[in-house]
């Protein structure tokens, strides 16, 4: 399932994730039947438990919540109900009992992200030096997976693990890094290049060199971000200072774009604070979000007493993840919901003994707070609890058959 879902593309008249979501729910099934005639014997750990207490939250907020039929099955793009929650918890399960060493989840990686960045890098080719027709999302190639960010973010949330294959894992952290640099994804080529600094510090053996270029590599960081935020191409700029030029009251930008984070973070925490408890059930941000404006539309006008094109247009949109997972799971499952989330992060946390794998945690956690998750990255947090928290008892029937 790590190797072949990154690189499922739309069949049968599907979606990207769509197919991505069907092609892992059949291959789990099939997974979780052999496991089951093996009549395993499940060792409940604190990360067990912790991980199935976070399920049931998120069960019972989607039996409460707005729309229980599509909190159960997903909508789409995403289809990331509880169904797909319930089968990644069995994807825990399977990767803690199956006692796969690290070293084959790497290679494992390494072949996946080499075949994502050379089909992104092969679009890119035919986008830009040969004119072809290819699918694109806003003039970015989009590999396997349909969205220019979500292939970037999988292929920067495998490079830690590429670090321990010698000379095979630096190949595929150049081809992840191409990648990630042609996706256009501002958020992953800066991690992308923080990760490889402190790869290559992590090779200096003369400690002067090591602290020195940890020094210069917080300064150029630091200079980053000023100039992001200083500057009118900076992320930073295009996400937060721009609009606030532009407030609720006012017009819009020329540029008419109000999909930015500062417009649409306020607005579902307030969605948040109508059900802060259980919230609205999974998949259900777009239902709180009309909600909010059907309730508060006309008020908002009357406090202000004029006509606001911001906000106009942010009641059109669409709105369905909201670029940071806290507030998502805030909108799904309340402070119940975030609570049992951050309970399974700190349990791993607490038990990660590898450095690879405790980077793509952290590289993990730092990415959900600013972009939406395909399945992939789902998939990959699990993945990355079921390394951490191994069965022995799964391992020892494993060693002894």
């Amino acid at each position: 399932m790590l190797f072949l879902v990154p690189l499922v593309g739309p069949w049968f008249g599907l979606g990207y994730e769509q197919s991505k979501v069907l092609f892992f729910f059949l291959g789990m099934t099939l997974a979780g039947v052999l496991w089951l005639k093996d009549k395993p014997k499940i060792k409940w750990t604190p990360l067990k438990l912790g991980g199935l207490g976070f399920l049931g939250i998120l069960g019972v907020s989607s039996i409460l919540g707005i729309s229980p039929k599509d909190s159960l099955l997903g909508v789409e793009p995403y289809y990331q109900g509880f169904i797909l929650y319930a089968f990644l918890f069995l994807f825990f399960l399977l990767v803690s009992a199956s006692g796969i060493k690290e070293e084959i989840w790497a290679k494992t990686l390494l072949l996946s992200s080499l075949i994502v960045s050379f089909f992104a890098t092969g679009d890119y080719v035919l986008l830009n030096f040969f004119h072809q027709n290819i699918p694109t999302y806003s003039g970015r190639v989009v590999s396997t997976f349909g969205q220019p960010n979500f292939y970037a973010g999988f292929l920067l949330l495998g490079m830690p693990f590429l670090g321990r294959l010698g000379r095979w894992g630096e190949l595929g952290m150049l081809g992840a890094g191409v990648g990630i640099l042609i996706s256009g994804s501002r958020i992953a080529i800066v991690l992308m290049l923080v990760l490889l600094v402190l790869f290559f510090l992590g090779k200096l053996k003369n400690k002067l060199f090591f602290w020195g270029g940890g020094i210069l590599c917080a300064v150029i960081l630091g200079g980053f971000l000023y100039l992001s935020g200083d500057t009118p191409s900076g992320l930073i700029w295009q996400e937060f200072t721009l609009p606030q030029f532009t407030r609720f009251d006012q017009f819009a930008p020329a540029d008419g774009a109000v999909e930015k984070r500062y417009y649409i973070w306020p607005i579902v925490w307030e969605t948040i604070k109508e059900r802060p408890i259980l919230g609205y059930g999974l998949e259900n941000i777009y239902p709180a979000w009309q909600k909010y404006f059907a309730v508060n539309y006309h008020a908002f006008f009357e406090e202000n007493l004029k006509q606001s094109s911001v906000l106009i247009r942010l009641k059109d949109l669409g709105i369905d993840r909201s670029h940071n997972y806290v507030l998502d799971l805030l909108v799904f499952s309340g402070v119940l919901g975030l609570l049992g989330w951050l309970g399974v992060v700190g349990l791993m946390l607490k038990k990660v003994k590898s450095w690879p794998i405790f980077a793509s945690l952290i590289l993990y956690l730092i990415w959900v707070q600013f972009q939406n998750q395909s399945i992939i990255h789902l998939i990959y947090f699990w993945l990355l609890a079921g390394i951490i928290d191994p069965d022995l008892v799964g391992v020892d029937r494993e060693s002894k058959s």
